[in-house]
């Protein structure tokens, strides 16, 4: 299988990362708000999944590499259509 070197998976988990910071930041204060954070996070990490669908289907891996901790050892997302 090819690889394609994206970002795409990396901004998936941050999206929701982040969405859960702000939930949890917004504590108990305002309702509205935190529900709010929870549907932009869900609708962001969607959209990001949906855009790499089409790669997946042509039947490619998306691999984003965050370090190599030593040669042949590398901290890294990888999505495939298993």
């Amino acid at each position: 299988m090819e690889g394609v070197y994206s970002i795409s998976p990396l901004l998936a988990m941050l999206a929701s990362l982040i969405g859960a910071f702000l939930i949890l930041f917004t504590g108990e204060r305002n309702r509205n708000l935190r529900e709010f954070w929870t549907i932009l996070a869900s609708v962001i990490t969607f959209s990001i999944i949906c855009s790499m669908i089409p790669i997946i289907l042509d039947g490619k891996i998306i691999e984003y590499t965050i370090v190599n901790i030593c040669p042949g050892v590398y901290l890294q997302f990888r999505v495939d259509a298993f």
